[in-house]
């Protein structure tokens, strides 16, 4: 039987390059559309993400019966499927014993979600991954979501339609087809950063236009975060990645020292200085008075995770995944970065393992362009959780690629970019 979408006489090489393609857009696409904010301020949930999953199980299938893909990287799929379908099993036997008196339960759901979106995320990476065709389709996507959003802002600013405008906090701020405006954090910072590499000068201020419009501290910390990481991983010498860490941590101490004197109990209004400078101040204030004064929703989630974990004897083991349904249950939160929900599923060890892959993926990355888009979802993963699973599988993909590069092979990369 002919398939219309991949004709037989196609050779291998071509074929591949298509089918990758494909699934590119299948990976990305989910993570810019899922919600509608409908006018009366509540989200439509759309099953994206869900169809993602079952399209790139198909093109997978597909791959696999043509041939398309290594017999290496199926094993290595299987091997790592297995493994996580394995610790979910452990830690599911070992519920019963670690409960205690505990009278929450984590979610089965949950932790399988989590768990495809993980093996989903390293078939995309050994299967079909391709550096030039997953930033190429990433900007393209990434843009047009960008776009629709600010169209949206602007229809909601002449009409006032509520259309994927989110109006929650008394100002209108950038949506789109995203579960709220913090969701473009990673979004940003990638398009930001992929701007500066390919010197598209215009697209700069358009971005720009786009962070100010979601009236976000999280987007702004984001983006200036992603800059800063991509400056200092990408310089070509030690002493000068000493130079630019310094500097940043420098002017960071001096900003946060300045956000300490900024009156956070005056009336908030709806312009760009207090929904940004005044909502910074605020959560810097909580961190430095330990709760006591100003409000940080993510600072207070992680210190109840902690307490919670540190009560019941959990804090270096974690209880496995789905642990987000324990934690809402017993603390009514939720783990609001993908560090804080390692630490609740697999404790301070599943930390460090987290912290040890990622940096060495970045560190092997840093020859890449992809690098911008897998750098700005690391660092908006460690201070955000809107988008969940589909911001959180970018960085999955980022480890499963740096750990299947060969140190040598990372290095000649990166000589070769030093000499041209």
């Amino acid at each position: 039987m002919i398939n219309p979408l991949m004709p037989p006489q196609l050779d291998n090489a071509t074929a591949q390059i298509r089918v990758a393609r494909l699934a590119t857009w299948i990976f990305i696409v989910p993570a810019l559309v899922g919600y509608v904010r409908l006018p009366d301020g509540t989200n439509l949930i759309l099953k994206t993400s869900q169809i993602g999953l079952a399209l790139l199980c198909m093109v997978t299938a597909y791959a696999v019966v043509r041939g398309l893909v290594r017999p290496r990287d199926l094993v290595v799929v299987a091997v790592t499927a297995l493994a996580l379908f394995g610790v979910l099993g452990l830690y599911t036997l070992a519920w019963p014993h670690l409960r205690g008196w505990a009278f929450a339960e984590p979610s089965p759901q949950l932790a399988l979600a989590a768990v495809a979106f993980c093996c989903a995320a390293v078939v995309y990476a050994k299967h079909f991954y391709r550096e030039d065709i997953f930033t190429e389709v990433f900007w393209k996507a990434s843009v047009a979501a960008v776009a629709s959003a600010m169209a949206a802002y602007g229809i909601n600013e002449v009409i006032d339609s509520g259309w994927l405008v989110h109006r929650q906090y008394g100002t209108p701020r950038l949506q789109g087809f995203l579960s709220e405006p913090s969701s473009w954090a990673p979004f940003l910072s990638a398009l930001f950063l992929l701007a500066l590499v390919r010197k598209e000068r215009m697209w700069l201020a358009f971005l720009l236009l786009a962070c100010l419009l979601t009236k976000s501290p999280t987007v702004l910390l984001s983006v200036v975060g992603s800059l800063a990481g991509w400056y200092v991983v990408t310089r070509k010498r030690s002493s000068s990645q000493f130079a630019m860490l310094s500097a940043f941590l420098a002017a960071g101490a001096l900003v946060v020292n300045w956000l300490k004197g900024v009156d956070i109990y005056r009336s908030l209004s709806t312009s760009l200085a207090d929904q940004f400078v005044v909502r910074l101040a605020s959560g810097v204030r909580a961190v430095t008075s330990n709760g006591i004064a100003g409000r940080n929703d993510r600072f207070t989630t992680t210190q109840a995770v902690i307490d919670e974990l540190s009560l019941r004897g959990w804090l270096w083991t974690g209880i496995g995944p789905g642990s987000e349904g324990y934690i809402r249950g017993s603390t009514g939160m939720l783990p609001n970065a993908l560090p804080v929900y390692v630490l609740a599923s697999f404790g301070i060890f599943g930390v460090v393992v987290l912290a040890v892959l990622l940096v060495q993926a970045i560190i092997r990355l840093s020859t890449q362009r992809a690098l911008c888009i897998f750098l700005s979802f690391a660092v908006a993963s460690t201070i955000n959780s809107a988008g969940g699973w589909e911001s959180y599988k970018f960085v999955v993909v980022a480890i499963a690629i740096g750990a299947g590069m060969k140190r040598d092979t990372a290095a000649a990369a990166k000589r070769q970019v030093s000499v041209s």
